[in-house]
């Protein structure tokens, strides 16, 4: 399974490798993100897996870029998301094309490098090809800020943790790790930044740079949560499968409306009033018939409750 995908990476770097040469043929300036810049960090390129390949551009290229990915046979997803356009193809992983980093849809903080961001960025070699990076500062807390919405939204992972490890014990010598801290702070991520490094800290060995250790402050438990969620790349005690639509089926089975009440609670029926009471009636009498149907839903209900009230309060504490 490694060995093919690796050969699946290395069919995709050499795609990314063909569309980054046209943009640079065409003279349209583009800002290589996250993957096709951090995997040239791991032993082995390959085994740094992606699913799409995010480049930035200028707001004003955005026709001439999409014009250049569609003729390549990409075919443009529609998507809610405000701030990059998503191409498919068959053949080859996604194009997602960004002309901005912040984004107020997850996270309601702005990147105060992102002003200067194209004034920062570095000539680099990505996927054989020359682009732009984000200077390491800019990576570092752009990076950060990636996580931060991945934990309020969309999953969180340890392939991330391992992109900052490596971006740090790699590349922390060029780093200017006190222009990082103040970057941090003039985006409002100083907690979320800290926090991270302190987590890669603890499940990698990693020195943490004495400005990021001034940065903030952080609780074990904060940390035991995050270190279960990067591990299982979900919310800690939910199978993922439970949440969502899934919930939504379990609060119509133990609070039905009044159409679908069952006949001994038709109380429930005849006068909207008496409606909760013909919940509590129903869900007490199939927890006294030890209805191990129902009570597993109920348990599984006040898992997610759980759960998510835990979430709720590690972004509180995250300033997210």
């Amino acid at each position: 399974q490694v060995f093919f995908s690796g050969l699946h990476q290395k069919k995709n770097m050499h795609q990314a490798a063909k569309i980054l040469k046209i943009f640079d043929e065409a003279e349209i300036p583009v800002i290589a993100l996250k993957g096709l810049v951090i995997r040239e960090l791991y032993p082995i390129p390959e085994l740094r897996t992606m699913v799409d390949a995010d480049l930035l551009v200028r707001k004003q290229d955005l026709e001439r870029v999409r014009e250049i990915v569609l003729n390549e046979g990409y075919v443009e997803i529609s998507t809610e998301a405000e701030h990059h356009l998503v191409f498919r193809h068959d053949k080859y992983m996604n194009v997602e094309i960004h002309w901005q980093l912040s984004n107020d849809e997850y996270l309601k903080k702005e990147l105060s490098f992102e002003k200067e961001i194209w004034k920062n960025a570095v000539r680099i070699d990505a996927a054989g090809e020359k682009c732009l990076s984000l200077c390491n500062e800019d990576m570092v807390v752009y990076l950060c800020a990636h996580m931060a919405t991945h934990i309020a939204y969309t999953g969180f992972k340890l392939r991330q943790i391992c992109d900052l490890v490596l971006l740090t014990e790699k590349e922390g010598w060029r780093i200017d790790w006190k222009k990082t801290a103040e970057i941090s702070k003039a985006s409002g991520l100083e907690k979320i930044v800290h926090t991270l490094f302190k987590l890669s800290s603890r499940l990698f060995k990693m020195s943490v740079p004495q400005a990021i250790e001034e940065l903030s402050t952080v609780d074990e438990a904060t940390l035991n949560f995050l270190a279960e969620y990067a591990f299982t790349g979900k919310t800690p005690e939910v199978e993922k499968e439970i949440l969502g639509d899934t919930l939504k089926g379990y609060i119509s089975i133990l609070f039905p409306v009044k159409s679908n009440i069952p006949e001994e609670y038709s109380y429930g029926k005849r006068n909207a009033l008496l409606l909760p009471v013909a919940w509590a009636h129903r869900i007490g009498t199939q927890i006294l018939k030890n209805n191990s149907s129902i009570t597993r839903k109920i348990d599984q209900a006040n898992k997610i409750a759980d759960a998510e009230g835990k979430k709720r309060n590690l972004l509180k504490k995250l300033e997210l």
